[in-house]
């Protein structure tokens, strides 16, 4: 009991910073890499991921979800942006041993401006280029039978041209469940930590806190949906999504959203032995269409397979 409510004591201080924080205006947040969800499933659902469970991609929007791992995952994603963006990610995640679990992901952002460049050579000698980069290690627990807990943190190494900065950045969640796991309700917040600073304005990091749910609807899929909080908009942003399970390894994925304005996603699932593809298309407002890929392998290993004394055994 003292584990569930320090962990919902720790999330709602998160979620009371975003709040307390104020309004800022579109573009006055930086680091807005950190926003770009690097799950293709997540995508094809609109973003409605909170209360996702037993996907380590989900760590962008709950780590919480992460205690119901079953297996060790990893997990490889690139984004196609038009316009020389170049978005790329990989991960590990553990199963649960002992109740724990733990993740490490590794994601760089890349934008090149060739139009700029010759300016940038002739001023710095070097291209005017964006280089993100973010180091993420995240610990979930399940703290009982109907509730689990997860903590992240961010190392964040980021590149402006000549200019370079770098800070650290926290995020937390947990979600309730019944029983059966067939509803579940996930809570988290997200970038809580200093801006990063090029010349003389800092931007503010992205927070963000999220609040959702996910409902097995019957053998054929799940529903999911969500309320967001972003730190530069004053109102509540909302997504939804479906997922159909067709077969035992082909499923179809839609979903929708509004944040300032409506979008709409969609996409797809393979699952085959211990492979995982997942496929995502959306229209992004300004940058085009946006196509995620994710490539993930799952393999098992057991408890027994830690214990490394019986190898010693002739």
């Amino acid at each position: 009991m003292k584990r569930i409510v320090f962990g919902i004591a720790v999330v709602l201080t998160g979620a009371a910073q975003v709040f307390a924080a104020g309004s800022y205006q579109p573009g006055e947040v930086g680091s807005k890499f950190l926003l770009v969800p690097m799950s293709a499933r997540a995508v094809a659902l609109g973003g409605a991921f909170a209360a996702a469970q037993g996907d380590a991609s989900g760590l962008d929007h709950n780590p919480a979800g992460l205690a119901h791992l079953k297996e060790f995952q990893f997990s490889v994603t690139h984004i196609v942006y038009p316009g020389g963006i170049n978005y790329s990610a990989g991960s590990l995640a553990t199963p649960t041993f002992h109740r724990t679990g733990g993740v490490f992901r590794y994601r760089s952002f890349f934008f090149g401006d060739e139009q700029r460049d010759g300016i940038g050579k002739k001023i710095g000698g070097q291209n005017i280029d964006i280089i993100d980069r973010d180091f993420t290690l995240g610990l979930y627990v399940l703290a009982g039978k109907h509730f689990s807990l997860g903590i992240n943190g961010d190392f964040i190494d980021r590149t402006l041209y000549l200019y370079r900065d770098k800070t650290i950045a926290l995020g937390t969640g947990f979600q309730v469940y019944t029983t059966d796991r067939r509803h579940v309700a996930g809570i988290s917040v997200q970038h809580i930590g200093e801006g990063t600073k090029f010349i003389e304005a800092t931007d503010p990091l992205p927070m963000v806190y999220r609040l959702g749910g996910a409902h097995v609807a019957a053998k054929w899929g799940q529903l999911f949906w969500e309320l967001q909080k972003y730190l530069d908009n004053p109102g509540v942003s909302v997504s939804a999504g479906l997922e159909w399970n067709l077969t035992n390894y082909f499923c179809f994925r839609g979903g929708t959203g509004y944040n300032i304005d409506t979008y709409f996603a969609g996409g797809m699932g393979f699952h085959w032995r211990s492979y995982v593809l997942d496929y995502a298309i959306r229209p992004q407002s300004g940058a085009g269409i946006l196509h995620n890929m994710t490539l993930t392998l799952k393999w098992d290993i057991t408890e027994d397979d830690f214990d490394f004394g019986h190898w010693l055994d002739f």
